[in-house]
């Protein structure tokens, strides 16, 4: 009874250990890793922003804040986060809508306001209006590899929503 009470306790612990690594992750700061093989993966695809939540807080903009593994060598320059186009509309239930013909790139990048790296390189912050158009729009996330020396990419999309 004892040795069974154990392994039921150990397993118990293990579950609730694995818990930490399987929470939801919070839209307002996505992480941002580096594969074993150098790509980079974001733990949000898309990050959404909920401009409702902004505006009944009162709010001109949303922070998000895209995270760097502090133990990693991976470091945001001045581009770290750049907005490129409006991919697809969004409904109004805040689903995706149809892919638009073309991506629109003549879209105003100051209505994201993707300029605030950390003094350390860790984290880039964008400033996104609660006037910013619904949409699905893509994104570049460009970091520093200070070991390889080398630039890593990757463009994910940013839902922006009521």
């Amino acid at each position: 009874m004892k040795r069974c009470l154990s392994i039921v306790t150990l397993v118990c612990t293990a579950a609730l250990a694995g818990c930490a690594h399987f929470c939801l992750p919070n839209p307002s700061q996505p992480h941002v890793v580096q594969s074993p093989s150098g790509y980079l993966v974001v733990n949000q695809e898309p990050v959404v922003v909920n401009l409702s939540e902004g505006l009944k807080q009162g709010k001109d903009t949303i922070d998000v804040t895209w995270q760097l593994d502090p133990k990693g060598s991976l470091r945001f320059g001045k581009d770290g986060i750049v907005v490129l186009a409006l991919e697809k509309t969004v409904t109004e239930s805040g689903q995706p809508g149809d892919r638009l013909p073309a991506p629109n790139t003549d879209i105003n990048r100051n209505l994201f306001g993707c300029q605030f790296p950390s003094d350390d390189g860790l984290s880039f912050t964008c400033k996104v209006s609660v006037k910013t158009p619904i949409g699905l729009y893509s994104y570049q996330i460009t970091a520093e590899d200070t070991k390889a020396r080398t630039r890593v990419r990757l463009d994910p999309t940013i839902m922006i929503r009521n």
